[in-house]
C-alpha cells in the first residue's frame, strides 16, 4: 500500500523487458540476481527461462548448462547475486543487442549488495498473499469469491498452510496468509499480454500489472509470496511458477511467484487443481521437476513436482472444492526446498561397508527413535551424483501415490530435473507409477558408481529397512521371484541365473 521505493537505478527497470543495450554492463560479464520461473503446460513439454537481473535494472535471459553451475546446481544459485561469464564476446553481443540468451560459461556467486533483502530460507513462518487479476475484457467474470481463496490458503484440510506443514514436517508454515480483498481489474486483454513476445515479457507485465493494482488494499512487505490467480487463461497452454526480482512497497528482493490460470469449472488445471497449485508453489520455493525412468518430467506420480496429483483418486470435487489432492513432493525436492530436517537425511559415504538404514514413510512419519525419512548414498568422486532412497504409503497428502513401498532416485544436481526415478523394468515410457516401487527382496546394483541397495522388509507402517554397500562384481545371480535385481539396467523377476558380461 505504500508508494514502491528501492534502488535509484531499479525501480523503473523493473517494467522493463530483456535487456537491449550493451552499454550497461562490463566486459564479458554481467552481475546481478538470478531467478527462474518454469512452465507447467497442460499438455506438452515444459519451459524454463532461467534470468538475471543485473545490478543497473535490465533483466536478461541466460542460457546455463550444467557445467556453468556449482555442485549444488540451480540450488547453489537461486535468488543470489552472482556473475556469469559468457562463453564468449559473440555471445554476449547477442544476448545484449538481439535478445537472444546470454549463453554462461561460468557463475561465480557474490556478496549481497545494500538494499537487497535476500531470501536466506523457506522455512519458519511464510505468509503468501493471492490476489485475483481480471482481464480487461472480462471485467464481470469473477469465478470465485475472495473468500473462496483465502480458505485455499488456510490450516485445514486440504488448504495450503496445512499441506505445507505437513509436506515440511512443521519447519515451514503458512500463518496469516490469505486472499486480497476484492478482484481488481488488468489494464489490458490476455491476447495483449501474450502479444508482447516471450514468457517472460507477458509474466513480467501480468506481475507489474497485477500487484500494481492489488497495491491500494496489500502490503507486500508483510508477505513472503504472490499467487496470481486470474479469470482466464495465463497463455494457450500453462501455469507458472518460480520467482521475480521487483520492489514491492519498499522492499526489493526475489518474490516466490505463480501465475495461476483458470481454464473453467470442467477442466481441472490452474488454481482449481490443488496438485497444480501445490506443483507451482513448489516451484516458487525452490523445487525443479523430477523425471520418470523414461526421462519424462511430468511422468512420475510420486513427486507432485512432476506429475501433480499422481493417480488423483482422492478429489475435492465440485464448484468450491480443489480438484486432485496433491502429493509430497519427493525427497530430493524437498532437500532442495530446505524443508527436509536434517536430522532425517542420512548420509551413506562413497564406497562405505554394508550398512543397514530404517526408513520411515515421507508422510505423516512416526519419528521412531533410529529412523531416517531418507538415505543420500554417495557417489565416489563426486558431489553433484548421489542416490536417495525413500519410503511411501498412502496416508495423508500422500493417498495419491500409485502404491505403498520403496522408490529409488538417481540425483545429478546439475540437470534441469536433478532427480530421475529408477525402475526394476527399466527405462521405457509410463514407469513412473507402480512399476518404480522397489519390493521386497529387490537389489538395485551399479558398479560404475560401486553401490548396491537391498529392501530387506516394508512393515505394515510404512518403515522400511534398507541395506546400502558397494557394489562387487556380480558374477553369477539367481533371482528369486519374491524380489527384483537390477544389474546395469538389466532386470529379471524370475529364478534363472544371471551372468555378468
Amino acid at each position: 500500500m505504500n508508494v514502491r521505493s528501492g534502488w535509484s537505478l531499479l525501480v523503473l527497470a523493473f517494467t522493463m523487458a530483456f535487456a537491449t543495450d550493451a552499454r550497461a554492463h562490463s566486459g564479458n560479464t554481467i552481475d546481478g540476481v538470478y531467478t527462474y520461473v518454469i512452465e507447467r503446460p497442460y499438455q506438452g513439454a515444459s519451459r524454463r527461462v532461467d534470468m538475471i537481473t543485473a545490478d543497473d535494472g535490465h533483466r536478461i535471459k541466460l542460457d546455463l548448462s550444467a557445467a556453468s553451475l556449482p555442485p549444488e546446481g540451480l540450488a547453489g544459485i537461486r535468488n543470489r547475486r552472482i556473475r556469469v561469464a559468457a562463453t564468449d564476446t559473440t555471445a554476449r553481443a547477442e544476448a545484449m543487442g538481439i535478445s537472444e540468451n546470454f549463453r554462461v560459461r561460468s557463475v561465480q556467486v557474490l556478496s549481497d549488495i545494500v538494499g537487497f533483502s535476500r531470501i536466506s530460507a523457506v522455512t519458519g513462518n511464510q505468509k503468501y498473499i493471492s490476489i485475483l487479476c481480471k482481464f480487461s475484457d472480462k471485467p464481470a467474470v469473477e469465478p470465485r469469491t475472495p473468500a473462496y481463496f483465502t480458505t485455499q490458503l488456510n490450516n485445514t484440510y486440504p488448504g495450503f498452510n496445512h499441506f505445507f506443514r505437513e509436506v515440511s514436517y512443521n519447519t515451514l508454515t503458512l500463518d496469516g496468509s490469505q486472499a486480497d480483498v476484492a478482484w481488481v481489474t488488468l489494464p489490458m486483454t490476455r491476447v495483449q499480454y501474450n502479444a508482447l513476445g516471450a514468457p517472460v515479457d507477458y509474466l513480467g507485465a501480468m506481475f507489474d500489472d497485477c500487484t500494481a493494482a492489488a497495491n491500494a488494499t496489500v502490503d507486500f512487505s508483510q508477505y513472503f509470496g504472490i499467487n496470481m490467480m486470474f479469470n482466464d487463461k495465463v497463455d494457450d497452454t500453462s501455469a507458472w511458477g518460480g520467482s521475480w526480482f521487483s520492489t514491492l512497497d519498499g522492499v526489493t528482493r526475489s518474490w516466490p511467484v505463480t501465475w495461476m490460470p483458470y481454464w473453467g469449472d470442467g477442466i481441472l488445471f490452474g488454481w482449481n487443481d490443488h496438485g497444480v497449485l501445490a506443483h507451482e508453489m513448489s516451484h516458487a520455493f525452490g523445487s525443479l521437476h523430477s523425471k520418470d525412468p523414461s526421462g519424462f518430467e511430468y511422468g512420475s506420480s510420486w513427486d507432485v513436482v512432476s506429475n501433480p496429483g499422481g493417480t488423483c483418486l482422492v478429489t475435492q470435487a465440485g464448484v468450491a472444492g480443489y480438484g486432485c489432492i496433491g502429493q509430497h513432493p519427493v525427497a530430493y525436492n524437498k532437500i532442495a526446498m530446505g524443508i527436509m530436517p536434517a536430522a532425517r537425511i542420512v548420509t551413506h559415504a562413497a564406497g562405505a561397508n554394508l550398512t543397514a538404514y530404517n526408513v520411515e514413510r515421507m508422510t505423516q512419519p512416526p519419528m521412531a527413535g533410529g529412523t531416517f525419512q531418507v538415505i543420500k548414498a554417495a557417489i565416489t568422486g563426486t558431489t553433484s551424483q548421489f542416490y536417495t532412497i525413500e519410503s511411501r504409503k498412502r496416508v495423508g497428502y500422500d493417498q495419491n501415490v500409485p502404491g505403498d513401498g520403496v522408490i529409488i532416485h538417481k540425483v545429478t544436481t546439475g540437470n534441469p530435473q536433478p532427480a530421475h526415478l529408477l525402475s526394476p523394468l527399466g527405462t521405457a515410457a509410463n514407469l513412473g507409477d507402480i512399476d518404480a516401487l522397489w519390493a521386497v527382496g529387490s537389489v538395485f546394483i551399479s558398479v560404475p558408481d560401486n553401490i548396491k541397495i537391498t529392501v530387506n522388509s516394508f512393515s505394515g507402517d510404512g518403515t522400511a529397512n534398507v541395506t546400502v554397500q558397494p557394489a562387487t562384481d556380480p558374477g553369477t545371480f539367481t533371482f528369486a521371484l519374491a524380489g527384483t535385481t537390477v544389474i546395469e539396467g538389466n532386470t529379471t523377476a524370475a529364478v534363472i541365473a544371471v551372468t555378468r558380461t
